[in-house]
This record gives structure tokens, C-alpha cells and sequence, in this order.
């Protein structure tokens, strides 16, 4: 009996039944299996995807208008009250007008005339004192300067100085030797530079001021040359007085600006420099002044001191020192 051969029928090759394995899968455009799975993925949980998307929008949206909402409250309530008290305490401090930028520009400083003296000293050439006054129009400006006395004949003197806020300052030059009494001669500003004091450095500018400027003179005594039993060549005038610093501040240097007046017209000038001169502390000036101050009815004692150079001042010593 003849057999048939399964693997042919037909005359033909049969097709085995085998497992498909899908992992063997190439597609000839190039797109894997993975992708097509991350595809099906994707398809599968897009409903998903958009209802988070649209749920983080809605935690947005209400984050966003809660602060809104908080925010306008809060104006409404108590920032426009807060603006309105700010509005009024501007409006009563201070206003940015014209005279308050007027304020932090420095103005140039108002110069005097020049007086001359003559000083016989009885030797030498005739020596005289030169007088000027410096007035320092900003209230908030504190100015530091050099200055000359200038005559027809050339400078007589020069020097360095400063000027506090709204002071008017006596400037002097000494015992200036010449043949002759020097004419035409004025006060020449070299240079100037200006520092403004802030409201947070110096709150009060008087109050500063006159805390450390308390100097007091008392028992002034002048005796004119006539009377001094010296001779009458040398014209020299005997002075004295009493300083004490009233102050609660210790200076290194401290000036006396001494000037003479004879029914209201000045007469003579000088300068009495005091060191080391403590709070407190009253010290006796005896000096001696050449001129034609003899006739002095009035006499005004100045006081002097660079209040603002902070090494001006020196430290208390302890006690037994």
C-alpha cells in the first residue's frame, strides 16, 4: 500500500503551523516595534494626558487669581490708607521745589571789604593787620578754602581756612612788614570746595553747633598805652580776660579772635591761640597789643574752633594723670 507524504501535496511543499514572533517584526519604513508601542501607549492614555493638563491649568488660574484677589483686598482695605498717610507726610515735610534744590547748591561766599591798621612797634619797618570777614550763605555747606590779601603792590599774605554752615568769619593777617601803608588791598578767594552736611550726619546743625561753641570770656580788662608806664614809642596796650570752655568737648587748638572798637568803629585787631584746651577748664590770657587801639571802648572776644575736624579733639584722661 502505498504511502502519502504529508509534506507535499499536490506536488507542492507544505507550509508548516509555527508561532509568529512579533519581536522579529521590521517594517521596511524604518519604524520599530517600540515606537509603534509607545504609540499604542500614547493612544491609550491621551484622555488622561489632557484631563491633567487641564486640571494643572485650573491649579494655576486659582493660585494666580487668589493672590490677585488677596492682593486688592489688602489695597483696598489698608494700602490706601498707607498711601494717603505717606502723601500727607510728604507733602508736610518737605516739597522738591524750587527752594529746596536751592538748598543742595552751594552759593558762593559773600566777601567783605578789607580794613588795614597800622602795629608800631618802635624798630624796623611800620607793620600792620589786615581785617576781612568771609560770610558763608548755605545753611548745610561746610567750605575749606585758601585765601590772600592782595594790594597794588603785589600778595601781602596768604593762608588756609574754613567755613562752617551760615558762619560769618573773621580773617586776619598779622604784623605785615611795609615800607608803606598798602593800598587798594582786597581779599582774594584762591580756591574753595564745599561738602554738604546730610540730615543723617548732622540731624541738627545749630544744636551741633552751639553745644561745642559754648565758649564763654568774662573779666576782660584792657588798659590803653597812655597808662601803661611804657614808653610812649612802643604804644602798646596791656589785655586780659578770662576763657572757659563751657563745652563737654576737649579741642587740640582753639582761636580767640580779639577785636577792639572806638565808639562803634573797629580799632584793632589780634589773635590769642589756646592748646590743649579741655571742657570745663578756665584759663587767664594776658597779653600785650601794639596800635592805635588806645582808645578801645568795646571789645569782642571770638571764638574760634574747627568744630567738624574730628581730629580736633582729643579723649578725657583718666584720673591722677
Amino acid at each position: 500500500m502505498a504511502t502519502i507524504d504529508d509534506t507535499k501535496i499536490n506536488g507542492k511543499n507544505r507550509v508548516e503551523d509555527k508561532p509568529v514572533n512579533i519581536d522579529r517584526y521590521q517594517d521596511l519604513d524604518g519604524v520599530s516595534m517600540k515606537k509603534l508601542e509607545a504609540g499604542l501607549w500614547y493612544l491609550e492614555h491621551r484622555e488622561l494626558f489632557f484631563k491633567i493638563l487641564i486640571g494643572a491649568l485650573i491649579a494655576i488660574a486659582v493660585a494666580t487669581w487668589t493672590n490677585t484677589l488677596w492682593n486688592f483686598g489688602y489695597y483696598l482695605f489698608k494700602g490706601m490708607n498707607e498711601d494717603e498717610a505717606l502723601i500727607r507726610q510728604l507733602l508736610a515735610t518737605r516739597s522738591f521745589d524750587h527752594d529746596y534744590i536751592a538748598t543742595l547748591v552751594a552759593h558762593p561766599p559773600i566777601i567783605g571789604p578789607v580794613s588795614v591798621f597800622e602795629v608800631n612797634t618802635g624798630k624796623g619797618l611800620p607793620r600792620y593787620d589786615l581785617y576781612a570777614t568771609i560770610t558763608n550763605p548755605n545753611p548745610r555747606q561746610v567750605g575749606s578754602f585758601d585765601y590772600s590779601f592782595k594790594s597794588a603792590a603785589g600778595e601781602l599774605a596768604d593762608a588756609r581756612s574754613f567755613l562752617l554752615p551760615g558762619e560769618t568769619k573773621v580773617l586776619l593777617a598779622l604784623s605785615i612788614e611795609s615800607d608803606r601803608a598798602p593800598e587798594n588791598v582786597q581779599l582774594a578767594i584762591q580756591s574753595i570746595s564745599w561738602r554738604r552736611l546730610g540730615a543723617r550726619e548732622l540731624p541738627d546743625w545749630e544744636a551741633y553747633r552751639n553745644e561745642r561753641l559754648n565758649i564763654e570770656t568774662s573779666d576782660i580788662k584792657f588798659t590803653p598805652a597812655r597808662s601803661s608806664g611804657l614808653s610812649e614809642k612802643l604804644n602798646v596796650s596791656d589785655l586780659s580776660f578770662s576763657i572757659t570752655n563751657k563745652s563737654a568737648y576737649n579741642f587740640w587748638q582753639a582761636d580767640a579772635v580779639i577785636l577792639l572798637y572806638n565808639r562803634g568803629q573797629l580799632a584793632g585787631v589780634n589773635r590769642y591761640r589756646l592748646e590743649r584746651f579741655k571742657s570745663g577748664e578756665t584759663r587767664r590770657v594776658e597779653m600785650s597789643m601794639t596800635g592805635g587801639a588806645n582808645r578801645a571802648d568795646e571789645i569782642r572776644i571770638v571764638p574760634e574752633i574747627d568744630i567738624l575736624d574730628k581730629n580736633n579733639y582729643f579723649g578725657f584722661e583718666a584720673a591722677g594723670q
